[in-house]
């Protein structure tokens, strides 16, 4: 696994759980 799939792993993980998050715009795009 790469940094870039832990660190969208860990960002998606964070908004499942739906804590504060920073970058919502960022989730979006991803998503």
């Amino acid at each position: 696994m790469t940094l870039l799939q832990l660190r969208v792993g860990e960002l998606l993980d964070s908004v499942a759980a739906r804590t504060p998050a920073p970058g919502g715009g960022a989730v979006a795009a991803v998503v």
